[in-house]
């Protein structure tokens, strides 16, 4: 099992499928001109394709990196979501919702340039960022704040 937390400016891995784009708002079919929720991209995720995350903050569990258990990616093209501009995504959970959790299978994903706070939800374990029986998952200048009180993990593997 691998976790690795990078802190490196680093490029993007090459995508060899097709990139969506979401936004705060959503509400479209995925294309830059007209972005969808996160949770709209789920569906349509599969190994080399890349969502990317417009500026702006996420709220409301449709905003969230929660993607269904069994959805991998491979070494050669997992599966990205990264942020349009680095720095300027903001998940937060407001004290209900997880920002990003990988569960069961969840192997071969990409993480890049998100800022994540404000966990919060139903479950014991509320860290800004879990990632638990899944393999290969890689952050990328990704920050974190403010778990559920009492909770001292922001980025906890399990």
């Amino acid at each position: 099992m691998v976790v690795r937390f990078s802190f490196a400016t680093v490029t993007s891995p090459p995508t060899t499928g097709v990139t969506f784009y979401a936004s705060p708002s959503g509400g479209g079919n995925g294309t830059l001109e007209s972005p969808f929720k996160i949770a709209d991209f789920w569906p349509l995720a599969g190994p080399g394709k890349q969502l990317r995350l417009l500026p702006g903050r996420y709220i409301g569990a449709a905003s969230m990196i929660l993607p269904p258990n069994g959805l991998s990616g491979t070494s050669a093209a997992p599966i990205s979501i990264v942020a349009h501009v680095d720095g300027t995504v903001e998940i937060d959970g407001q004290k209900l919702n997880k920002p990003c959790e990988l569960l069961s299978g969840n192997h071969w994903f990409a993480i890049e340039g998100i800022n994540m706070h404000h966990s919060g939800g139903i479950g014991s374990g509320n860290h800004v960022c879990n990632v638990r029986d899944s393999n290969d998952v890689t952050l990328r200048r990704c920050l974190g704040w403010e778990a559920q009180s009492g909770d001292t993990n922001i980025f906890r593997r399990s």
